[in-house]
């Protein structure tokens, strides 16, 4: 059970476990409607989750919440948001990205930020997004930009977690960098020079997704492998030795997002200008294993 967070929910234009077509409505808990403080937390997973794995991936973040709070490392109080878990058909059936998910992405955006539009009483969402969710996100304030999804909420915060998005769009000018500007929230960045699926699948995908009309350009760069573009978000961390996956288990990135939500933290602030978190465990990789550093093994 969460204790950080007023209720938690899932949101979902899933139509299927594994797989298949974006709904074309999102599919909430009955008699649902905006909490009391007007806010939710909105978590939103990456590519290549089916819906057990991204419960399981929430599950696992919400947890690391709660041992904070038990540990005394964080104090709660007043009004609380709720936490909405989404869910999307990201799911891939190879290793390197699939073109299709970018269609998808964008077509789960459209539907949710309509949604998200037309609650009465919400009025502030901060949005938490991994991979290729953080792709989806953007694709929604890009909508709310472009005046295609009237009435859509403040939104307080991003945390873009190993963003599957190529840097070009969200450079100056860049088709995904207008509905931040507008909606002018707090970003933090998160990401990792040492992540293999951004660094060797991402711009496989990419190629293809352009080869295939996907689209306009072939990107190469994710601003989760490096940070870049430095002109992109509020703040940003480098996460040293993190893979891909290890976002939502980290309880590093937990306290972030309390950070982000004004929510006391207790532990040591970093002296440097731009924080480095190193992963548990992490050593450099050399050549001899840099096969099975890829494979995530």
């Amino acid at each position: 059970m969460n204790y950080v967070f007023g209720a938690a929910y899932e949101l979902s234009v899933r139509i299927a476990q594994t797989g298949g077509p974006v709904r074309p409505s999102v599919e909430h808990p009955p008699r649902f409607a905006a909490p009391p403080s007007g806010h939710i937390v909105l978590l939103v997973h990456g590519y290549n989750n089916n819906m057990a794995d991204a419960r399981a991936a929430y599950s696992n973040f919400l947890d690391n919440l709660d041992a904070l709070l038990s540990r005394g490392d964080i104090r709660t109080g007043g009004a609380k948001p709720d936490v909405g878990k989404f869910f999307w058909p990201g799911d891939a059936d190879l290793w390197i990205f699939s073109p299709t998910e970018i269609s998808d992405a964008k077509e789960s955006a459209q539907v949710f930020a309509r949604f998200l539009a037309g609650i009465p009483g919400l009025r502030e969402v901060s949005l938490v997004g991994h991979s290729m969710g953080c792709r989806l996100v953007l694709e929604m304030l890009s909508l709310y930009a472009r005046g295609d999804a009237p009435g859509f909420p403040k939104v307080r915060f991003l945390l873009l977690a190993a963003a599957a998005v190529p840097v070009e769009l969200v450079e100056s000018g860049g088709e995904l960098r207008a509905g931040v500007v507008r909606a002018d929230p707090r970003v933090l960045v998160l990401y990792s020079p040492d992540d293999p699926v951004l660094r060797f699948a991402f711009p496989a995908g990419q190629s293809l997704a352009f080869a295939m009309g996907h689209e306009s350009k072939a990107y190469f760069s994710a601003v989760g492998l490096n940070g870049s573009p430095q002109s992109f978000g509020s703040s940003r961390k480098q996460l040293v030795g993190a893979r891909h996956g290890d976002y939502w288990p980290s309880e590093s990135v937990a306290r972030d997002l309390m950070t982000l939500l004004g929510v006391p933290t207790r532990h040591e602030v970093p002296s440097q200008a731009e924080p480095v978190h190193r992963m548990p465990g992490y050593r450099a990789p050399d050549r001899h294993s840099l096969r099975n550093h890829i494979l995530g093994r």
